[in-house]
């Protein structure tokens, strides 16, 4: 009975051979804490006996080392990269043409000894208020604006904290004339002027708004 189990994994696998091909990624593991500007070697292993036409990161290729069996390559974190999960793919295409495809997730975060000095925002800012019955779609072009928030830090580098996430807030100063989302989306509700306050930690800025009746 075993001998005849065994006969049919091996015409499945001489059937199937591609299949069975696979790659593994040793490093970075899944969900590593990096920081910006970290550079990271990335080791791909293939299964043993395996023979892979290229591989790639991303769109780079891979150097292979016969003595380990591993593909290599570096990779740099960007300075100014967001913070949070990135992610970054592998593709491996073997002999026969067939794409083997693997994703690792990293988790980004500033540098530790990197301090927040001031922040930035857009100018000021001019919308435009819609006569009532507007299609929703000219509301959304017309009347509304995405404010974009970037924090100087002690490494010289800028870096966009737009998102709630990095610690943003804001909010306005008469939402009878206009309203901001956590997001930094402004909103026209009625003519007149406002000003958007930003803040991230111990700093802040403001944004003056002017809302015209759209001609």
């Amino acid at each position: 009975m075993n001998s005849i189990l065994m006969m049919l994994v091996l015409i499945v696998v001489s059937l199937f051979p591609h299949e069975l091909y696979a790659l593994t990624i040793v490093s970075p593991s899944e969900g590593q804490v990096v920081y910006q500007g970290d550079r990271l070697t990335v080791i791909v292993k293939p299964d043993t006996g395996e023979d892979w036409k290229e591989v790639l990161i991303e769109v780079v290729p891979m150097s292979y080392n016969f003595l380990t069996n591993e593909y290599k390559a570096e990779i740099e974190i960007p300075r100014d990269e967001t913070t949070g999960i990135i992610s970054f793919s592998v593709a491996g295409y073997d002999k026969g043409g067939k794409e083997f495809l693997l994703e690792r997730s990293l988790f980004v975060k500033m540098p530790p000894n990197v301090v927040l000095q001031s922040i930035l925002v857009d100018d000021y800012k001019t919308l435009f208020k819609l006569p009532p019955g507007s299609s929703p779609e000219e509301m959304q072009r017309i009347e509304s604006r995405q404010l974009h928030v970037f924090g100087i830090y002690s490494d010289n580098v800028n870096r966009e904290l737009t998102s709630s996430a990095s610690g943003t807030t804001y909010t306005s100063s008469n939402e009878q004339v206009v309203t901001v989302s956590p997001e930094g989306k402004v909103t026209a509700q009625g003519i007149g002027k406002a000003k958007i306050t930003v803040r991230n930690g111990n700093f802040s800025a403001m944004v003056d708004v002017v809302v015209k009746p759209y001609e």
